[in-house]
């Protein structure tokens, strides 16, 4: 799990062994109410993190590239239901305090699997063709992990379709049939993400420094309060 650590260092090597036992009693109700009154704050800065990004706007516009190229029907739903899943599994946890250590706060932003954005209600769809011939569209999994890899070797993406677009605007079609106009086609470049580099790692990188300075903030509040 993608994880933000703060922890409570300060120098106790010269301490006496008993007070050092009670500054670490005094640490643990803290630490507890400081995870609890950070765990909904943490959540929606992450959320915001995402909707913060390109990926966002492209996906929940009705003529952005990313709804338009990967065929997402009810796509504000579908986005919102990854968003609320990446949440869900947002993790908070105490660090006990250890040897000269006082313990601390884990966050942990996102699986490092990412399931369950992947198992999300819209992260994939079926596709059936004139034809009858369904196919699994992996849409989430392809934004998030495949890069500049061709996906569909054989089709292309044409947009202004006048019939038979999904969205209104854009279809699949085999590159033969546009020979020298249509390319192989792969997640659009300005957004292909791997699993190291993505839009949910991106949202979570962004949104760290203002979960951390939060965390700060909320341990003083407690401390002083």
């Amino acid at each position: 799990m993608e994880a933000i650590n703060i922890t409570v260092n300060p120098d106790l090597t010269g301490f006496d062994k008993n007070i050092l036992e009670e500054f670490k009693q005094f640490a643990i109700p803290r630490l507890n109410k400081i995870k609890t009154k950070l765990e909904i704050p943490v959540k929606k800065i992450i959320a915001d993190g995402m909707r913060s990004t390109d990926h966002y706007g492209s996906l929940i516009s009705d003529r952005g590239q990313l709804r338009v190229e990967f065929g997402i029907l009810d796509n504000k739903k579908a986005v919102e239901d990854i968003i609320q899943a990446v949440q869900s599994s947002i993790q908070l946890d105490v660090i006990p305090p250890k040897g000269t250590s006082l313990g601390g706060i884990f966050i942990g932003a996102y699986r490092d699997n990412f399931s369950d954005a992947l198992s999300a209600q819209g992260a994939q769809y079926i596709s059936v063709n004139s034809a009858g011939t369904s196919t699994l569209i992996e849409w989430l999994k392809w934004l998030l992990f495949e890069g500049d890899v061709i996906i569909i070797a054989d089709y292309g993406v044409f947009g202004h379709a006048k019939k038979g677009s999904r969205t209104g605007s854009h279809i699949m079609v085999k590159t033969k049939k546009e020979a020298g106009k249509l390319q192989p086609w792969r997640v659009p470049p300005a957004f292909a993400g791997t699993v190291n580099h993505n839009w949910i790692t991106d949202a979570a990188k962004f949104s760290a420094e203002k979960i951390t300075r939060l965390l700060e903030e909320t341990g003083r509040e407690v401390l002083n309060g």
